[in-house]
């Protein structure tokens, strides 16, 4: 018999180890519960929810031990729980950058894994589970990979390793939460290493790549730039009046003695204004039919960036007469939140304002390097750091200020020109600049590469065969998580539209916004299935491990047509 397991203040079960894992998916199965494990809360919501409010809801914060298995080979065992880095929104007991993954590989072993995310919030498990990966198309962290072990939905230890077979790791990465709940992973690390970059800012004709022309000897292709960049993000800014790229390239380099990193900057080197700024700005604009809504995020956002300001100023990075200076902000933000209403009565003028406004606003706080003042006018920013913190170049960014949700379309590198012109040509069909921006968004996309990969239900899965097998272009759709339209109503949906009906053969990030079908509508589950090969094999492999559905949520039966 199970017993019920206890749940902490925050409504979800946190099991200590292994054993009370099991227990408490024995506990579900007995009792026709559904499970699942939440972890760093970046995917959406309903990945990691249940159906109801009987249901269970895991969190492995008390599973993060990590210790070697074998020094010579750089091998660790590492609990699924564990974050890769600091996790701002969780405890500071549990998502401290001192307790995370990479960090104690760092200063306990000088080790290290060859790719991150662009952030490092993520636990271990949900990284791997959701197949998260990295800016780079020669390395990637599934490469460090050597055993995962879960637990099944009947309560039983599953143990994935080597190459194909249901009990090989191309079955399991990734899993979707649904084979059962990943507990540990084994990861073969590397030596420490430092990494060297740039940053550029530019207008389209002044890349050192064209986003939709060959590789032509003048410039070079996406798919090229991408293949030749060691690590590499592309952030786009596509608005009618506005667009430029922001192109963040990085190689490895060999740690020297005294290695003193100098930092990559985002959001200029007032990141606190910066994204202040910004978020002011989509607040308004996403929440113009609703003021009392814009009045209270701006209101929340004060209240954070007063928190923010008071950090740096315990830290002693805010001289006296800046600190006068900053305290501003907050207050500018609570008056504009408190002027919402005035905002709602000029709404008709400010929609029609997007294309002067948005402009001004990246020049303000991206401006092109050739419009940079002084002796920084046309000159990239460059930086150096340890891989580990590097690489995630995104860990700056306030999840509060500048929260998003995301689509993110994976499709052969070999297409990343025709996809750009497809998207470019849909952004500037309409002849009005109000449209165009109805189609873009106020938000960037991102670019990345990835290489291939053998899992099973990976969006870059190949068969070594195919037209996947040179590695995958990613474009990451953004949309502000505050504004008040839901995107899944109509602004993601229209690029899965388009990619469909433009024949071009796109899969999506497991752990981003996918579209739900239905016993009525299937349509997007075929085209899915189609996508994979070993789709049904993962199916299957499913029923075996979890034959009473505890993992299996109405969300995940929507997105894989299992209603029956």
């Amino acid at each position: 018999m199970h017993l019920s397991p206890e749940r902490g203040a925050d409504g979800r079960v946190h099991p200590v180890d292994e054993r009370a894992v099991a227990e408490a998916v024995g506990f579900a199965a007995a009792s026709g519960r559904r499970l699942r494990v939440r972890g760093a809360g970046h995917a959406p919501p309903g990945t990691a929810a249940g159906d109801g409010d009987g249901d269970l809801v895991l969190s492995l914060d008390r599973m993060r031990d990590l210790h070697v298995v074998d020094a010579e080979e750089r091998l660790v065992r590492a609990q699924a729980g564990i974050h890769l880095g600091r996790d701002p929104s969780a405890p500071a007991s549990e998502g401290s950058l001192a307790s995370s993954l990479l960090h104690r590989l760092a200063a306990e072993q000088r080790w290290t894994l060859g790719s991150t995310g662009g952030i490092t919030h993520q636990t271990l498990g949900g990284f791997l589970a959701t197949a998260s990966a990295g800016g780079s198309l020669q390395h990637s962290l599934l490469d460090h990979v050597v055993e995962v072990r879960l637990i099944d939905g009947r309560g039983e230890p599953q143990v994935f390793s080597g190459g194909d077979g249901v009990r090989g790791l191309p079955a399991v990465l990734p899993s979707l939460g649904l084979l059962g709940v990943i507990t540990e992973v084994t990861l073969r690390c590397e030596s420490l290493f430092t990494i060297a970059g740039q940053e550029a800012i530019v207008d389209l004709a002044g890349a050192e790549l064209d986003l939709e022309g060959p590789d032509d000897g003048e410039r070079l292709s996406l798919a090229a730039f991408l293949t030749r960049a060691e690590y590499a993000r592309i952030e786009w800014w596509p608005q009618r009046g506005a667009e430029r790229l922001i192109v963040w390239q990085a190689q490895r380099t060999d740690v020297q003695p005294g290695f003193r990193p100098t930092r990559y900057e985002e959001f200029t080197r007032y990141p606190v204004l910066g994204e202040a700024l910004f978020s002011m700005l989509f607040v308004i604009f996403g929440n113009l039919g609703d003021p009392r809504r814009a009045r209270d995020l701006l209101r929340r956002n004060a209240d954070h960036v007063s928190g923010a300001l008071d950090r740096l100023a315990d830290a002693g990075r805010l001289t006296p007469r800046r600190r006068r200076l900053v305290r501003l902000l907050p207050r500018l933000l609570r008056a504009v939140g408190d002027g919402a209403p005035l905002w709602a009565l000029l709404a008709p003028a400010l929609r029609g304002a997007l294309p002067w406004v948005v402009p001004a606003a990246l020049d303000r706080v991206l401006p092109l390097d050739e419009h940079k003042p002084g002796m920084r006018r046309g000159e990239p920013q460059s930086f150096r750091d340890w891989s580990w913190q590097g690489l995630p170049m995104d860990n700056q960014a306030s999840d509060v200020l500048l929260g998003c949700r995301f689509t993110e379309l994976w499709v052969p590198l070999g297409r990343a020109a025709e996809l750009l012109r497809i998207v470019r040509a849909y952004f500037a069909a309409p002849s009005a600049a109000r449209e165009s921006y109805h189609r873009t968004g106020l938000f960037a996309y991102e670019l990345y590469g990835a290489p291939s990969a053998t899992g099973w239900l990976h969006p870059g899965h190949s068969n070594t065969e195919d037209e996947w097998r040179g590695g995958a272009l990613r474009l990451d759709v953004y949309w502000f998580a505050d504004n008040a339209e839901d995107p899944l109503e109509r602004f993601f949906p229209q690029f899965w539209e388009l990619l469909r009906e433009q024949g071009i053969p796109f899969r999506l990030h497991w752990g981003k916004e996918i579209p739900a079908s239905s016993p009525s509508d299937r349509r997007w589950v075929d085209l899915l299935a189609a996508r994979y090969p070993r789709w049904q094999e993962f199916l299957a492999l499913r029923s075996q491990l979890d034959p009473d559905g505890v993992f299996l949520t109405e969300y995940w039966r929507d997105r894989l047509g299992l209603w029956g």
